[in-house]
């Protein structure tokens, strides 16, 4: 299909709004036959923005189909945020089906409910009719989650299509709408958003958000040495932070995500999972100032702590040793060498050579008596107290005796077993009834030390495995929060059973399982819907 130079692709057009304006051009005298024509099938559907068919769509309408992938869907942000790892989504963008495009973006294990709509600023729609002739639906607008404009501060409007969302129907923005002001906050997030999209565009390669995120953690003051994330605290700093955001609007922000529980799997590194673009622009606004070019920042690596294992380290100690057999004094040693004496002290009691420090006060026989008694595993302050002498003599005699010390932590590691063997059989035997589960969540500590030593052990001491049942559904709760979004509902005359299912997120139950919500079949009939 040949289009006019004029109804080119705008360079923030989406593809379903440059395909809806190509079937307008193209006079069919059905829309059927006009979309078998571009998109080589009459049942194709389109999503508002992870288009899949581009390459059936880019040479039907003389248009790459890198330049439509890249450019006019949000592909660069799901990818920017490692969604695309093994390019499952780009091939199934490019020439898979709808669905698989939709599953490899990974939008409905995300378990949010966003828009499923089309989304259109009406001063961008007065504008565009008055400087191109038409109006198009524009890719910044579609961001899940963003309902207000970053260009003109009012909130956007949303444009269904068939199937109560993305369907074989696309229609041209509106053109009687009012503009009606947003928050300041939501405009905010809005720019930092169309910032952040813009920048995906001319990004080759998936950001280390971990690192810039912890980064900006550490200079607020939410990290701490160790590289752990003061959660509580920053949970209680992001929800004051989103006072005043409303996520209750139905183009904006699900109410699940008002609660910032996705903030620690999607900070920690061993527990991580990849999250939704929507919860990192939630946490980027406010942890990168609104500054979405933060996320280009340097970063300068962490310098990790690692040991002096250098020649010139074993060179010195046999210098010492060496100082030493010839009954040199320490201060000489120290000044020579250049290592304190304590480490001189610490060689010569290894190498079991004579000096005259207060170490060697006490006589050889207390000394075999400090390590026969911590041999066996024995606290350091009872040794002091049977052998009377100082709990640092104690400390520094099993330091300076070789292998002592890692026999000492095998005996601790041993006793540590132990006693979780015997507390998981303990609570066994009281608890007879108690799954896995239960004795899990009740003696953790136990359950893990017996888990990472041996694991047959443990399967001795826990109760026979049992078939997992899949949780019953609430239907009470349910019940009641259909009704209560029922009666919040103003609706049209004669709307669908279904079409109401979809406005209050029903999951089908309307249709499949009314008979277990009498709260909500009274309320239908009372609005003449049964």
């Amino acid at each position: 299909m040949k289009i006019p130079y004029r109804h080119r692709i705008q360079p923030d057009e989406t593809v379903s709004s440059f395909v809806a304006r190509a079937l307008r051009l193209s006079a069919s005298p059905s829309r059927p036959s006009a979309l078998a024509e571009v998109l080589g099938g009459a049942r194709v559907r389109l999503h508002p923005y992870m288009t899949a068919h581009l390459k059936t769509i880019g040479r039907q309408l003389d248009v790459s189909a890198e330049e439509l992938l890249s450019r006019h869907t949000l592909y660069p942000l799901f990818k920017w945020f490692g969604f695309d790892k093994y390019r499952r989504l780009k091939k199934a963008m490019l020439s898979g089906h709808g669905g698989c495009a939709v599953i490899a973006s990974g939008l409905p294990h995300s378990k949010l409910h966003f828009y499923e709509g089309l989304k259109v600023c009406p001063v961008c729609v007065r504008e565009d009719r008055a400087r191109l002739g038409y109006a198009y639906y524009k890719l910044s607008h579609q961001i899940p989650g963003i309902g207000a404009c970053h260009e003109h501060a009012c909130r956007l409007i949303g444009v269904s299509g068939g199937d109560f969302g993305y369907d074989r129907y696309i229609s041209m923005p509106p053109i009687e709408m009012e503009p009606e002001l947003c928050s300041p906050i939501e405009t905010r997030l809005a720019l930092f958003s169309h910032n952040a999209l813009e920048l995906a565009k001319s990004s080759p390669q998936p950001i280390d958000y971990h690192r810039i995120y912890h980064d900006f953690l550490r200079g607020k003051g939410l990290r701490t040495r160790a590289g752990h994330v003061r959660l509580r605290k920053l949970v209680c700093q992001i929800i004051n932070a989103y006072e005043d955001y409303d996520f209750s609007d139905s183009l904006g922000m699900p109410e699940t995500l008002g609660t910032f529980k996705f903030i620690g799997p999607l900070l920690r590194r061993k527990t991580h999972y990849r999250c939704h673009p929507a919860k990192h622009l939630l946490l980027a606004f406010w942890l990168l100032d609104g500054e979405a070019n933060h996320y280009l920042a340097k970063i300068p690596k962490e310098k990790g702590r690692h040991l002096d294992i250098s020649k010139e380290r074993y060179g010195q100690e046999q210098l010492v040793l060496e100082f030493l057999e010839d009954g040199c004094s320490m201060r000489k040693i120290e000044s020579t060498v250049g290592r304190s004496r304590s480490y001189i002290r610490h060689v010569a009691e290894i190498h079991g050579i004579p000096h005259g420090t207060n170490s060697m006060v006490y006589p050889e026989e207390i000394r075999r008596k400090v390590i026969a008694l911590a041999t066996i595993g024995m606290h350091r302050k009872t040794i002091s107290s049977k052998t009377g002498v100082g709990v640092g003599y104690v400390e520094m005699v099993i330091s300076n005796t070789p292998g002592l010390s890692q026999l000492r932590r095998d005996l601790r590691h041993q006793k540590k077993i132990e006693a979780a063997v015997e507390e998981l059989t303990k609570i066994r035997s009281k608890h007879p009834g108690w799954l896995r589960k239960d004795i899990k969540s009740h003696c953790a500590a136990s359950y893990f030390a017996i888990y990472n030593e041996d694991k047959e052990l443990l399967e001795t001491l826990l109760p026979p495995k049992t078939k997992p049942l899949p949780p019953g559904k609430n239907w009470q709760k349910e019940d009641a929060r259909l009704s209560k979004a029922l009666r919040a509902l103003d609706l049209k005359p004669k709307t669908s059973l279904s079409e109401i299912d979809h406005l209050i997120v029903g999951h089908g139950f309307l249709l499949k399982h009314l008979n277990n919500l009498p709260l909500t079949a009274s309320t239908l009939r009372e609005m003449g819907v049964l």
